[in-house]
């Protein structure tokens, strides 16, 4: 997982951890600067869906609403339909493979991911 700073707001930390993950999922550099671009670019729309549903699967307690203010979007129904379309469009991602504390912990236990792992 991702080194936090104590220098990064809440929102950053979630934005970092998503973008790392997109990164490694699509095997390029995916930053905050990036997904939050108000492009309609394939890449940068489909990198943002990603992000999107990733924050959604992993921090459950936010609303729709509140992913929506994370990424600088007015309303729920663009998280809504980008958790919608990346289920469809990347069927193998993390966000598909099932609970997210479950996912981790198994992820954890394989030694690949958390403050252990190099």
């Amino acid at each position: 997982m991702m080194a936090f700073t104590a220098t990064q707001t809440p929102r950053e930390r979630k934005l970092g951890e998503a973008t790392q993950a997109a990164s490694a999922y699509f095997g390029e550099t995916i930053t905050s600067k990036f997904v939050l671009d108000k492009s309609k670019r394939k890449n940068v729309a489909r990198a943002r869906m990603w992000c999107m549903a990733y924050i959604r699967w992993r921090f459950p307690e936010m609303s729709q609403p509140q992913t929506a203010r994370l990424f600088q979007k007015k309303d729920h129904t663009t998280v809504w339909n980008a958790e919608r379309r990346a289920r469809v469009l990347f069927p193998d991602a993390i966000f598909c493979l099932g609970d997210a504390d479950e996912v981790i912990g198994r992820i954890e236990a394989l030694g690949l991911g958390g403050a252990d792992a190099a």
